[in-house]
């Protein structure tokens, strides 16, 4: 919207509140009561409804993350209690993952049914597996 545009509704805005505001004034005392009523009558409505006080909210936030330290240090504490044998071979799972990553090993698990099958042939033939 250009400036003139603003402008101008702004303008149209104070217009239609100044017209409203003379009108409030003029208002006849039941209707000035009936609105009253209405409008405690809508802030009680909406008290009513649920919702979360601020307080709420740091107690859910401190809670959670609560809950993810205590999983944090309950898998440290597992680790440290894991014996070692075990604890090596999970560590040799991350290194499968290095390789998978590895573009240049890529083909190995791009033709890995090939590989299986030609070390089956060499099992039948040779009597051992050696590559």
């Amino acid at each position: 919207m250009n400036k003139a545009a603003e402008k101008a509704n702004r303008a149209f805005k104070g217009k239609i509140r100044q017209a409203l505001d003379q009108e409030a004034d003029t208002l006849d005392e039941s209707v000035l009561r009936r609105l009253q009523e209405a409008r405690q009558t809508a802030l009680l409505q909406k008290k009513s409804h649920f919702y979360l006080p601020p307080s709420s909210l740091k107690w859910i936030t401190a809670t959670t993350a609560g809950m993810a330290l205590a999983g944090f240090l309950g898998f440290v504490v597992t680790l440290q209690i894991m014996p070692n044998k075990d604890l090596n071979s999970t560590l040799a799972l991350f290194d499968d993952f290095e390789v998978l990553n590895d573009e240049s090993e890529l083909d190995l698990y791009i033709q890995l049914d090939f590989y299986q099958w030609l070390d089956e042939s060499l099992d039948e033939t040779t009597g051992d597996a050696t590559l």
